[in-house]
């Protein structure tokens, strides 16, 4: 009896399918990401995350798959550079360069991309506001606010 319970088990275990993180939606109105939080808030529905946003000289850094997602945008890395392709525009971060190229202008950034744990990181204010997007801080609940300008 124990074995045919215990072969349904793995039988169950193996046939139930695993789920991928699911890709976030483009925001409609605003999202709002909280520092060391690995939920972000978009459109008022709650998305998991698998990286959370921090701090970092005085600049909040989300992690590149999310920030891309949000603003509509596909991230590609390519030669030490990471660009983000939105419908109508390019912006493109150089590894350890304050410059952004916003679609072909070059703009000074006070923060460069940060690499860790295995993710690659943006500075929130400068990918919103590039995007076409208003750039909020809440400093008392430690939240960017993105929001459709």
């Amino acid at each position: 009896m124990k074995k045919a319970i215990l072969c349904l088990c793995l039988l169950f275990l193996i046939c139930n399918p695993v789920m991928a993180a699911e890709p976030l939606p483009v925001l409609e109105k605003k999202a709002v990401f909280t520092v060391n939080s690995d939920v972000v808030i978009i459109d008022s529905q709650p998305y998991a995350m698998d990286a959370s946003p921090f701090i970092e000289k005085d600049r909040v850094f989300l992690p590149l798959r999310y920030m891309s997602e949000v603003v509509g945008a596909t991230a590609e890395w390519q030669e030490n550079e990471i660009v983000l392709n939105l419908p109508n525009k390019t912006i493109i971060f150089k590894e350890n360069e304050l410059l952004m190229n916003n679609n072909g202008q070059y703009e000074p950034i006070s923060v460069a991309p940060v690499i860790a744990d295995g993710q690659i990181y943006l500075p929130v204010r400068y990918v919103g506001e590039a995007a076409g997007y208003k750039v909020k801080w809440d400093p008392d609940a430690k939240t960017a606010i993105i929001c459709k300008t």
